[in-house]
């Protein structure tokens, strides 16, 4: 009975839904969409069956209610507001309208939300935030601002990512939103407009419609490899490079290593700030970045890790979000007067002294300040450059720098900017400036070579051409009384030329390839002479002539050992060439001599007043030294000079000479007769214009002798050798020194 009841009624129902018209925004006209949830509502409410029952025609759009744009247009579920209500015991009784209380019950979009009756209004459902939605009226009805009005936990767990799909292998909100604070536009762009927006299908079982889009985060990225729930990964996102990531995977995912790799136009143009906070009142990256290189960190410390970072905001809305902070260039810079969008002032930078520049604005900026205002304090890891503390005449610890300008005064700008380039200052290289050119050059403190360039462009014959100071000239580029050829500096126009000599210290000589020297360097085997105490400084040095060790060029004690650190520290591991092979002998053989018109005190190696060569060394074989046969032989010097036998080395430091042509008194040096730099003489890299060279009489004895010039001239006298305070072997007439003694033996 109770079958054919039923029956009958719906046969009647059909009946009656066939005589009636459907109505354009009939279930019945519209075809399911593949992203339309599945409901057993539709078998009934829809005009096929009877318009009556069809929600889109008795209570679709106006005054009537709001079916149409919450179902057909938003695609809705019908259980989102009706939960549960196909098995409620008021289903099916005949009322149609609100006067059925249980007609209404919100599901996880609402489950705070509560229908009033009679009115008929909703309130408490997120979608519309604390409005009270008249469903019958004609009120404008609001929806929430952020993402977050609903898919929070504060609202409903189910809706809330971070706790239904938050860590791998569920997937990462927890990482995204939770920790880093990213916005949920970055990768749901504009979703909330989407048709399959709200319809209560959390994960899409349907690839073809993808809840992920990339915003600015990732202009050129795609969501690939969805098959279904639970599947997906990115692809192409800046935010981590190259990498392919499997959103519900467990493997590890990377971050770029540099800020460009995001912020550039290459990537997106939105994200560059060059482009988008680049030049005149709108900001002044073009200036700091482009110009001047400065690394994003100068000024944006530690940012990438700060959890609005990625977050969407370009430009803090919220000045209590700190985008700017400063490294250890400007440890007392700070970031003032933001108060929102466009604004903003820098405060207390060594980079712009007193001023406060405005980001923004055009104002409170000075013309950049001198080099002191920055580098007479040490800045991060730059160490001091001027000052008390610095590198040049302030520091009274520093015998000798590039520039001097007076005793106990530091270089100016102008000084500076002899040997800088500046177009890229703060880039993090230092640039250096071609002498004869004015064209960059970079230096690569891993590589000291790098700045051979620069040294030698202005250590030629013809000095700085183009970059010396005003008022200066290519021969004296700073105008501090220092003249590039001209003695005490004479060599320093030659060196060169001289670097360029098949022998020596240059890169053609003798040193074996790992151990090629650089004009700067650590002071340790292969690397440089020139620095301040080992360390690369082309700016000053505690030794004389910047050198790494100490090494005097006017000493008024010539057997003074501390005075040539320079050459015997370094040669201590060479063979022929140590401070024992060069002034050393055998004791008691036949150069172990006492030259004694001049003496020294009396001490525990020498009780009586003597001047005995420093070193005993039983396997020495003295490379230059006297030695006269006691027969007759050519071999034999016409004029002897105390003992007939002798280490000539250690003869010749006794002999005072006018220090680098100056009329100043000082012994004799290394540099007096050897071209440290390079020479194209093999024989010990002595001076090209002396010409020594070896003769060879018989097959064991070797000789050795300088150029006839050298006795029929004023060579001697002046540049290079400067031995001119005796004028000995002009006098003594053409002389000659073994190479090899025949037996040094007693």
């Amino acid at each position: 009975m109770r079958t054919w009841t039923c029956l009958t009624l719906l046969i009647l129902i059909v009946a009656g839904g066939c005589s009636s018209s459907p109505g354009p925004d009939s279930l019945s006209n519209r075809k399911k969409h593949a992203r339309e949830p599945v409901s057993a509502c539709t078998e009934c409410h829809n005009s096929l069956n009877s318009p009556s029952l069809d929600p889109l025609i008795t209570n679709g759009s106006g005054t009537y209610g709001k079916h149409s744009r919450h179902f057909q247009d938003r695609w809705i579920a019908c259980e989102a507001c009706h939960y549960n209500y196909l098995n409620a015991p008021t289903h099916m009784n005949g009322v149609f309208d609100r006067g059925n209380p249980a007609v209404v019950a919100l599901h996880v979009i609402g489950p705070a939300g509560t229908w009033q009756q009679p009115a008929g209004s909703c309130s408490g459902v997120a979608c519309h935030g604390a409005a009270e939605l008249f469903w019958y009226g004609t009120n404008t009805w609001t929806t929430p601002s952020s993402c977050t009005g609903c898919h929070a936990s504060g609202f409903s767990s189910v809706l809330d990512p971070v706790a239904t799909n938050g860590t791998p292998p569920a997937g990462r909100h927890g990482m995204h939103v939770a920790a880093r604070a990213i916005g949920c536009e970055r990768c749901h762009y504009q979703y909330p407009d989407r048709t399959s927006h709200a319809n209560a299908v959390l994960d899409t079982p349907d690839p073809a419609v993808s809840l992920v889009r990339f915003d600015i985060v990732g202009t050129g990225a795609g969501w690939t490899d969805d098959t279904g729930s639970s599947t997906g990964r990115c692809a192409t996102v800046s935010c981590h490079g190259s990498d392919s990531l499997a959103w519900y995977g467990a493997g590890t995912w990377s971050t770029p290593s540099v800020c460009t790799n995001c912020h550039s136009s290459a990537y997106s143009s939105q994200l560059d700030p060059v482009v988008t906070n680049g030049s005149g009142n709108p900001g002044k990256h073009v200036r700091h970045v482009t110009d001047y290189h400065y690394a994003c960190t100068k000024c944006h410390l530690d940012y990438p890790d700060s959890t609005s970072h990625a977050s969407g905001m370009l430009d803090t809305q919220n000045p209590a979000i700190l985008i700017v902070s400063f490294d250890s260039t400007n440890p007392t810079g700070t970031w003032t007067g933001d108060t929102g969008s466009e604004t903003g002032n820098c405060a207390s930078l060594n980079c712009h002294g007193a001023d406060t520049p405005v980001w923004y604005g055009p104002g409170g900026l000075s013309p950049l300040p001198a080099c002191s205002s920055c580098h007479s304090n040490a800045i991060g890891t730059r160490r001091t450059i001027l000052g008390a503390n610095g590198d040049f005449g302030a520091n009274a610890a520093r015998l000798s720098h590039h520039v001097t300008p007076g005793p106990g005064s530091d270089p100016s700008t102008d000084h500076c900017l002899v040997c800088h380039e500046m177009t890229m200052h703060m880039g993090g290289t230092i640039r250096m400036k071609n002498a004869d050119s004015g064209s960059a050059i970079a230096y690569n403190p891993g590589n000291p070579s790098t700045l051979e360039t620069f040294c030698l462009s202005c250590h030629d014959e013809n000095g700085a051409l183009s970059t010396f100071i005003s008022s200066g000239t290519p021969t004296a580029p700073f105008n501090d009384g220092s003249v590039l050829g001209n003695p005490p500096y004479s060599y320093a126009g030659s060196i060169k030329t001289s670097w360029t000599g098949t022998n020596g210290h240059g890169p053609n000589g003798q040193h074996a390839a790992a151990d090629k020297l650089t004009c700067l360097g650590t002071g340790q085997q292969g690397t440089g002479c020139h620095g301040n105490n080992g360390s690369i400084n082309a700016h000053g040095s505690g030794s004389p002539v910047l050198a790494t060790r100490n090494f005097l060029y006017d000493t008024n004690d010539p057997f003074d050992e501390n005075d040539y650190e320079l050459c015997f520290n370094c040669h201590v591991n060479y063979a022929g060439v140590r401070k024992e092979d060069i002034l050393g002998v055998k004791f008691q053989g036949i150069l172990d001599s006492d030259y004694g018109w001049i003496s020294r005190p009396a001490d525990a190696d020498c009780p009586a007043p003597c001047w005995y060569p420093p070193y005993y060394i039983s396997a020495v074989t003295t490379l230059f030294a006297d030695h006269n046969v006691s027969t007759p032989h050519s071999l034999n010097d016409p004029v002897g000079w105390g003992p007939s036998n002798m280490n000539l080395h250690w003869f010749h430091l006794g002999f005072p000479v006018f220090f680098r042509g100056t009329g100043s008194w000082s012994g004799l040096t290394c540099v007096n007769c050897h071209d440290v730099h390079g020479s194209s003489n093999p024989y010990g890299a002595t001076y090209r214009e002396m010409g020594y060279q070896h003769s060879e009489p018989d097959a064991t004895n070797r000789t050795g002798k300088m150029t006839d010039a050298a006795y029929l001239s004023n060579l001697l006298d002046e540049h290079p050798t400067y031995c001119g305070a005796w004028n000995c072997h002009p006098i003594q007439g053409q002389t000659k020194a073994w190479y090899y003694p025949i037996v040094e033996g007693p």
